[in-house]
């Protein structure tokens, strides 16, 4: 029985050691396959007590004795990024419980698992605010714009900072009614890539700085 997954980083033989929290939920990022016919990447959210097959690419140290939670995505999101507001509201966080290592290399793990809860992204989730190494990113980056992008769709809106593809951070912002809630955050560099559920509403003037626009179908909700 494998105890650890250690995946490396190609350039140094490094890695993030993931570990649960008790007051918010860190998620890594893995790919969910499908299991049927013509299909490769899971089309639809995981469910509660279901079982599934996912990759996990490095660099990550991974207790196999411990849950962990893995972000879902739809497959468009999986294999291209977020690209629009249905990719964006694909996204589960999923508690995993290991079953089983299907195959292993230095830098990629496929492993069965058991999802035991899911959770939606959702203004809605009360949870601790982790301190996440680049938020500070957000307040400079949305003053001098020069590695910063916003997409403004009805429900959400989708900050994406990214730093010469070194490091980054994407910002999941839901919008209702002239408001809006920071939910999910994602922050990656070189030796991790964490998704984080966030709970923070912002005040008009965070909104502004930040470039959020609320459209008429979210304030009609």
């Amino acid at each position: 029985m494998i105890d650890e997954i250690y995946l490396k980083c190609s350039l140094c033989s490094d890695a993030h050691s993931y570990q649960l929290a008790d007051n918010f939920v860190v998620a890594i990022e893995s790919e969910w396959k499908s299991v049927l016919k013509g299909e490769y990447l899971l089309s639809k959210k995981p469910e509660n007590g279901e079982e599934y097959e996912l990759i996990i690419n490095g660099p990550l140290k991974l207790s196999f004795r411990d849950n962990f939670w893995s972000i879902y995505m739809s497959p468009n999101a999986q294999l291209n990024g977020i690209e629009d507001e249905s990719d964006i509201a694909s996204i589960s966080f999923c508690l995993n419980k290991p079953l089983e290592v299907i195959s292993l290399d230095e830098m990629t793990a496929t492993l069965k698992i058991k999802v035991v809860e899911v959770i939606e992204m959702s203004r809605s989730i009360k949870t601790k605010n982790p301190d996440i190494s680049w938020m500070g990113l957000l307040k400079y980056q949305s003053e001098s714009k020069t590695y910063y992008q916003i997409e403004n769709y009805s429900r959400y809106s989708l900050i994406n900072i990214n730093i010469q593809s070194d490091l980054g951070l994407v910002l999941i912002i839901e919008k209702d009614n002239y408001q809006s809630w920071i939910v999910a955050v994602n922050e990656w560099d070189f030796h991790k890539n964490l998704w984080y559920t966030y709970s923070k509403e912002l005040t008009k003037e965070e909104e502004i700085r930040y470039g959020i626009q609320h459209k008429a179908s979210s304030m009609a909700d």
